[in-house]
């Protein structure tokens, strides 16, 4: 059995496990961040399928959290770094480039902008956030009969923490939206 050994410190590192052995891909990966993805021809086959490796487990952890819970989240809830993040997903990308798979590139660049989602919340609006989740989840499942003046009172503070956050994260989203774009179109 494998899988990946995550160290939630300040240094991330990781660290794939197999067995009895051990295999550190920090370097290669604070490489690929500061260098680009062309430093890439530069790893040894095995180092090369073990930084992918970490790529795919990254990006398949982020697609999970995706579809499942809250419009806006906590940094912390990302599997790694926004910027780890934002190099496993180009990784993803690169791989789908070279096995033609389009769909797929259309869909990791979509997830990519979703980064814009993650926030650095404080506690207080990580709270107002759920507030909002579940009274909107709430609205949804209520008849026509719904009393229109307790959802407004139920939103009162939830309200003003989603509409921050709504405010960083289009800002954001744009930014991620050019920035994966030009990555495609260099790929291609």
């Amino acid at each position: 059995m494998a899988f990946w050994k995550k160290d939630k410190s300040e240094t991330k590192k990781y660290t794939f496990i197999h067995g009895d052995s051990e295999y550190d891909v920090t370097k290669e990966v604070s490489k690929l961040k500061n260098k680009g993805i062309s430093s890439i021809k530069t790893f040894s086959q095995d180092r090369l399928s073990l930084v992918l490796a970490w790529a795919s487990t990254m990006t398949n952890e982020y697609g999970a959290l995706l579809e499942n819970g809250t419009f806006y989240r906590p940094l912390e809830d990302l599997p790694c770094s926004k910027d780890d993040m934002k190099l496993a997903l180009k990784l993803s990308i690169f791989l789908h480039k070279l096995d033609g798979n389009h769909s797929a590139i259309e869909t990791i660049q979509t997830a990519y902008t979703f980064l814009s989602n993650f926030l650095p919340l404080t506690n207080e609006q990580a709270i107002q956030l759920q507030k909002y989740d579940q009274v909107m989840s709430n609205v949804n499942a209520m008849d026509d009969q719904s009393d229109a003046k307790s959802v407004a009172e139920a939103l009162n503070g939830p309200l003003d923490a989603f509409i921050e956050c709504s405010q960083k994260s289009s800002q954001e989203h744009a930014l991620l939206a050019e920035e994966i774009g030009r990555f495609v179109a260099a790929i291609k």
